[in-house]
């Protein structure tokens, strides 16, 4: 069928004027909405740098960053302070202070010491006994202090302005804190911690609030927000698994996009006002459902009204709109500040898609699959008048119309495919490299603080990183083949991801090589997209890919984990490089397909690449040496299937 309509196509106009309305109106716009309510998330369940709130610091005259040396010891290889401990502090004095509750302090200053130090210039300190002693620290200017007693002591510290403080005791010794000025305080710390006991505190210069903030998931509650993002994904590839089938079967395209589009309004605006984390485990698994159906249908509906030397074009700038909406996502999200915000500015895409989509008509394609021929006589004739060719009459065109639907085939199962051998090991070699490269393209897109200070700059540099990668996607695939294409990306994946663990230290650096990342997984998706699509028979071939997308979104349940393991700074990285290893050697099996025709049967598919060695590198300057068909092939060695195409028919 697929022949003849196409036939049709070019009579009415393939890429016209309808077709441009369709693309720049209809279909770029949702797969920029769609990116962007996708990656808003990421935002939305961020976790800031958070530390234990110790009260009393607005009795003291420091500044939040000093109180936050003295009273929160610091944790981990890269000397970060701890998120949830905090040092014992003990007031003293005639006090009248409870350190979960504010309240006045009545305090009479303590005299002098054993050590005074006062340096007439700001800098760092490091101040290390070897003997006890009481200690008064008075710099004259800013400066961060280092104390570190190796023996017992008190330590009274007076300053005079403000500077950072790093206390961090390696045996017993206490601090009493005794201002300078007029401000009533008095305590003192010892080298012994404890958990967070009066809430806590987060850096807020970035994101005002964060589902984690506004519920106080810290800790071991950090977690809920990861459990959040991953029964996203869950919810994800639920949808993509079952909507599209609805629609293909029942409803048709139209009725099943109105689906997922109203689900994501219904199931997540009411998250703005719910705290209660199993609710909100349930919606946002709900509000998920509709996300790949929702770019998915339109794309679908759109390239079955395209000629097909025009659909790779048109996979380029529906891809291309989808990466502009991920960059626009930083931006928004910069303004917006806070989650409720930005869950509210997510819903408005879908209702504007809404009320445009009484405009879009039908898939024709799908209509004429179900016998509604009348129907799609309507919108062919709206294609041909739009694009100013003849009108035939409408009594020809559905003669025309009936005839190209009664040559359609059955539609197969998936299953059928596992009765040959070959497309069998294929099917099986992809769902694995679709697991490994969608979990750790995971992990790369929800890192998003490799500038801890810029998340918004982060998010968008890597986001347009992906960029050059349409470009490079299509022509490494068209001059250096599927096979070369697919495992230099994966390999030169292994090397970055090694890379990336070794630059942990150096923001920029980091982020220059996750950037490299993120460019190779965006070609390595797109390139097993298009082997996929040619490896796999015509009967199957839908199915096939949305099983394929499947896989890759329940992998991306484990990526949050991964990301956030709570082992080696970069433990993820090698992870990842563990993925792509594999991925590249399951490439390898893999038939080369450049300059095949697309497989009909099944039995093509099981004979696809025959003729054509493993471990020989076919390109564009030498693919004419290779068998460009299968059919020969397959005839000559009809014997070797147990199955024949007839007998799976009947």
């Amino acid at each position: 069928m697929g022949v003849e309509f196409d036939a049709l196509l070019e009579s009415i106009g393939s890429f016209g004027r309808y077709q441009k309305y369709a693309i720049f109106l209809f279909l770029l716009p949702v797969s920029f909405f769609n990116a962007f309510m996708v990656s808003q998330l990421l935002f939305q369940l961020m976790v800031p740098d958070h530390w234990c709130h110790v009260p009393g610091r607005e009795t003291t005259g420091l500044t939040r960053d000093q109180w936050r040396g003295f009273t929160i010891p610091r944790s981990g290889d890269l000397g970060k302070h701890s998120s949830c401990l905090m040092y014992t502090i003990t007031w003293s004095g005639d006090v009248i202070f409870s350190p979960s509750e504010s309240g006045d302090v009545i305090y009479s200053p303590s005299e002098g010491g054993d050590v005074i130090y006062s340096p007439s210039e700001g800098g760092d300190v490091i101040y290390s006994p070897s003997e006890g002693g009481d200690v008064i620290y008075s710099p004259s200017e800013g400066g961060d202090v280092i104390y570190s007693p190796s023996e017992g002591g008190d330590v009274i510290y007076s300053p005079s302005e403000g500077g950072d403080v790093i206390y961090s005791p390696s045996e017993g010794g206490d601090v009493i804190y005794s201002p300078s000025e007029d401000v009533n305080a008095s305590f003192s710390l010892s080298h012994d911690t404890e958990e967070c006991r009066s809430g806590w505190e987060y850096d807020s210069s970035q994101m005002a609030s964060t589902v984690a903030t506004s519920n106080e998931w810290y800790c071991e509650r950090e977690t809920f927000s990861h459990h959040l993002l991953s029964v996203n994904n869950a919810g994800n590839a639920f949808g993509t698994l079952i909507l599209p089938l609805i629609g293909d079967k029942y409803t048709g395209r139209r009725v099943v996009l109105y689906v997922a589009l109203l689900t994501h309004v219904v199931f997540t605006a009411p998250l703005v006002w719910i705290s209660n984390f199993g609710f909100q485990l349930v919606f946002r698994f709900l509000a998920g459902l509709g996300y790949l159906t929702f770019n998915f249908v339109p794309y679908v509906i759109v390239v079955e009204i395209v000629s097909s030397k025009r659909r790779a074009l048109v996979t380029g700038l529906f891809y291309g709109a989808w990466i502009a909406g991920m960059c626009a996502t930083a931006p928004v999200a910069f303004l917006a500040r806070h989650w409720q915000n930005l869950a509210l500015l997510s819903c408005l895409p879908p209702l504007l898609v809404i009320l445009f989509l009484r405009f879009v008509p039908e898939s024709p394609l799908w209509l004429l699959s179900r016998g509604r021929v009348a129907e799609c006589a309507t919108i062919i004739l709206q294609i041909a008048k739009t694009n100013g060719r003849p009108l035939v009459s409408r009594q020809d065109l559905e003669t025309r119309l009936n005839t190209i639907a009664e040559s359609q085939e059955e539609q197969l199962s998936i299953w059928h495919a596992l009765s040959y051998p070959k497309l069998r090991l294929r099917l099986v070699l992809v769902s694995i490299i679709s697991i490994c490269i969608y979990m750790s393209h995971g992990v790369t897109l929800m890192g998003i603080n490799i500038l801890p200070h810029n998340i918004f700059l982060s998010f968008f540099i890597l986001s347009a990183s992906q960029f050059p990668g349409m470009v490079g996607s299509w022509a490494s695939l068209q001059y250096l083949g599927r096979r070369f294409s697919t495992m230099s990306c994966s390999l030169l994946s292994v090397a970055l991801c090694s890379a990336a663990s070794f630059c942990l230290h150096d923001e920029w650096l980091l982020m220059l090589v996750i950037g490299a990342l993120r460019l190779c997984q965006m070609m390595l998706i797109q390139a097993m997209f298009v082997v996929l699509t040619e490896i796999l028979p015509t009967p199957i071939r839908s199915s096939g890919l949305g099983l394929y997308n499947v896989f890759g979104l329940l992998s991306m349940i484990f990526s949050p984990y991964i990301l956030h393991s709570g082992m080696d700074p970069g433990f993820h990285y090698w992870v990842m490089a563990v993925l792509m290893l594999i991925a590249f050697i399951l490439c390898i099996p893999l038939p080369e397909t450049l300059g095949l025709a697309l497989p009909q049967t099944f039995q093509e598919a099981e004979h696809l690449g025959a003729g054509r060695p493993v471990f020989t590198w076919i390109h564009n300057w030498n693919v004419t040496r290779y068998p460009t068909t299968c059919s020969k092939t397959a005839n000559s060695n009809n014997t070797e299937n147990p199955t024949t195409e007839k007998s799976i028919e009947h």
